[in-house]
Order: structure tokens, then sequence, then C-alpha cells
């Protein structure tokens, strides 16, 4: 467990991550960019068009360097390889005392 505030659930692929949160709206959407069916951004245009997914804060986990993401919805672009401790650096910087995601 990453930390005990937070529960977190793994997809391996953009069609096991879109039945995960739109079965069970998560607080916040890490996407991997390169899944074995699809990118992360490409799931996240899908899951953006489905009530009460429009507006969940997502973070963009990528290798390459060069994927932009300007014009998305994405608050932020992770590179890998990112450790644990930036994780929950991160998240406490994002979370709120109440458990909210500030406006970017």
């Amino acid at each position: 467990r990453l930390h005990p505030a937070f529960d977190v659930e793994v997809a391996e692929t953009a069609a096991a991550g879109w039945r995960q949160a739109t079965r069970c709206p998560p607080d916040l959407l890490l996407l991997d960019y390169t899944l074995p069916d699809g990118n992360g951004l490409q799931l996240l245009d899908q899951l953006r068009t489905r009530p009460g997914l429009g507006s969940i804060p997502a973070i963009l986990v990528t290798a390459d360097d060069q994927v932009s993401i300007a014009d998305t919805s994405v608050q932020e672009r992770w590179l890998k390889p990112i450790d644990a401790g930036f994780v929950l650096q991160r998240l406490r910087h994002m979370f709120s005392l109440d458990g909210h995601y500030p406006a970017p």
C-alpha cells in the first residue's frame, strides 16, 4: 500500500482502466501513456465523455519526454522512472486536507 490515505487500483490495459473507472469513479487518474491496447490520452478522452468522470484530475505517466499534455485535460506529466517518495510528495501537494484536488 502506497500510503494509508490512498487506495490504489491498477489496470494494465485501457479496457481494464475503462471498466474500473466507470464502475467506481476514482479521485485521481494516473494514466500510462503506453498501454497494450491504446494510450492513456485516448483512454482519458473516452472517460471524459462519461457522466461523473469529466472533472477527475488526471496525471499522465510516460518515459517519453516528447509527449505533450498541451491541449489535454491532464494536470501533470510525470516522467518515468518515478519513485514512491515523489508520488507521495505530489499527492500531498495536490490534495487538501478535505481530500479535494485544488484547481490547477
